[in-house]
């Protein structure tokens, strides 16, 4: 377990093999290595939890449901070892498959990166453009300035969350991050959806323009 804890990254490879060890253990009568088995693929499951969500929701659900099950099962005072072992060979059967079909690669990332790059290029080549139609063209080091304090801040950020579920390996834990993650983006999407709709008239939008422009 210690080696499998110091790695740095993780497949389905590893999950199977523990779930495979998980449910021999079982059968030798073995209990707390199983259980030992079954946590350390708590521990690794954010890790890869992607790959199955993405392709299989109800395996990504079991996986995170089912698991903790097992361990409750063999850790009861009457240990319920023939249907822990049922859920955790029906775990690895199911997973098997996606091992062998990996679809997703480095690329996938990277065409993301590539759709955000050039989605902020032509954001800064519109302001690039305006600043230069109104005369304005001295203007652009504070453009720059902008981009250069976002690429710093989205480092940063990314250093910092990559510290963070790191460290953050407790499947609760991990819930409570997803969780407040998505009200937070919920909450800016809601605010940026009233915020369009209330600038969706013509002549409210063509104020709003103007008002910035005399403030600029």
């Amino acid at each position: 377990m210690e080696e499998g804890s110091q790695k740095n990254t993780y497949s389905l490879g590893d999950l199977t093999q523990l779930l495979q060890g998980s449910a021999t253990d079982i059968e030798k009568d073995d209990i707390d290595s199983a259980v030992d088995k079954l946590n350390e693929i708590l521990t690794i499951w954010p890790n890869v939890e992607g790959e199955v969500s993405t392709r299989d929701s109800k395996l990504y659900g079991d996986m995170e449901t089912k698991v903790p099950t097992a361990i409750s099962l063999l850790q009861s005072k009457k240990v319920k070892s023939e249907e822990a072992k049922g859920i955790v060979s029906d775990l690895n059967t199911r997973l098997l498959p996606l091992i062998k079909d990996t679809g997703y690669t480095t690329w996938d990332a990277a065409l993301i990166l590539l759709r955000e790059g050039l989605e902020a290029h032509l954001i800064v080549a519109a302001l690039l453009s305006f600043l230069k139609k109104i005369g304005q063209a001295d203007k652009q080091k504070w453009i720059w300035t902008g981009v250069g304090a976002g690429l710093a801040a989205s480092s940063i950020l990314a250093v910092i969350i990559n510290i963070v579920f790191s460290q953050i390996t407790a499947a609760s834990s991990r819930e409570y991050i997803e969780g407040i993650t998505g009200i937070i983006a919920v909450s800016m999407m809601l605010t940026i959806g009233i915020w369009l709709h209330s600038k969706s008239n013509v002549h409210a939008w063509n104020r709003y323009i103007d008002k910035q422009m005399n403030k600029a």
